[in-house]
């Protein structure tokens, strides 16, 4: 995003508005097709956890205060968000 935002300002200032637009929208395109063509999608349900309805005793869905004590608990996420 920064490097869009950057070249997107220079072709801006060397042509027009438009020409960025264009250049950076096919570059995006072919970024596109390249993670389409070497990027495999991970078969469905692969890395799914083992069910817990399996061993006879269904998963309580996790509540919003529990999901938001999850957030804060890793900082990891936490600076990810605050970076971002």
């Amino acid at each position: 995003q920064a490097l869009g935002v950057a070249f997107g300002a220079s072709i801006a200032a060397a042509y027009s508005w438009r020409s960025a637009f264009v250049v950076l929208g096919l570059i995006g395109i072919a970024a596109a097709a390249v993670v389409w063509l070497t990027i495999r999608e991970p078969k469905r349900g692969g890395l799914d956890p083992a069910p817990a309805a399996a061993a006879g005793k269904p998963e309580p869905a996790a509540g919003f205060m529990e999901t938001v004590g999850a957030f804060f608990r890793h900082p990891a996420l936490l600076l990810l968000s605050l970076a971002c």
